[in-house]
């Protein structure tokens, strides 16, 4: 999907997200940061990775900070990291 479209937002956010939830924020974070600087108002799913990867690395300040930039309250996991570390 990317190699025909590298600069579809959407996937290049879903496949980070995905990179960043199994483990991998070295390669999921560039691709996020493309698709937010790509989006003029991007959907709270493009968060989701740094909030993840801020949370992998006990920085749980942070990942709050990125979770409440989600704007997504019936969504599981913004009110999971809201609540636990809000």
């Amino acid at each position: 999907m990317l190699a025909l479209d590298p600069n579809n937002a959407e996937a290049l956010a879903l496949i980070g997200t995905l990179l960043a939830v199994s483990g991998s924020p070295e390669r999921a974070l560039p691709l996020v940061e493309k698709a937010l600087a790509l989006s003029p108002r991007p959907p709270g799913l493009y968060y989701l990775a740094q909030s993840v990867t801020e949370l992998r690395a006990g920085r749980p300040d942070a990942a709050l900070a990125w979770a409440l930039r989600m704007d997504a309250p019936n969504w599981f996991i913004t009110p999971l990291i809201v609540e636990n570390f809000g």
